[in-house]
């Protein structure tokens, strides 16, 4: 786990986490995310099944799993498609201001591909006023 700066910090303490016994960690997350950190955390390989990228980006931030970030990342721009872009708009509320430059590759996309959309596909981001200020922002300012 040394991937991880919270698990080394946890185990390579005198807290009652570095004891031998058995710890129990109280996750939050969805199962395939963690999950999904664990195995990167094993084998250094994010899965090609996962499909909360944007949860999984918080969730290493949390861990400390910095390393991790760029290859999220990356899969994330390189999964993106017409089909699935409002929904990475949609999770990138209360996200952008963390991670301003892969808001901005989401935006540019949505630009560039705003032909295969139509106006009622917009509706979800709605309740998202950051994205949406991003996206004025940027489509109108640029």
């Amino acid at each position: 786990c040394c991937r991880a700066a919270y698990f080394v910090s946890m185990f390579g303490s005198n807290m009652q986490e570095a004891s031998p016994s058995t710890q129990v960690i109280k996750v939050e997350e969805s199962h395939d995310t963690f999950k999904a950190l664990l195995a990167y955390l094993t084998t250094g390989q994010l899965p090609t099944t996962s499909d909360s990228l944007l949860q999984l980006l918080v969730l290493v931030d949390k861990y400390g799993v910095s390393d991790m970030v760029p290859t999220i990342i990356r899969h994330i721009r390189n999964s993106l498609t017409g089909d699935n872009i409002l929904g990475y708009l949609v999770q990138m509320e209360g996200l952008c201001t963390r991670y301003p430059s892969l808001a901005k590759q989401l935006v540019i996309f949505l630009r560039d591909h705003r032909d295969k959309l139509n106006v009622t596909d917009l509706e979800p981001l709605r309740g998202c006023p950051e994205v949406l200020h991003l996206i004025v922002c940027h489509c109108l300012c640029t």
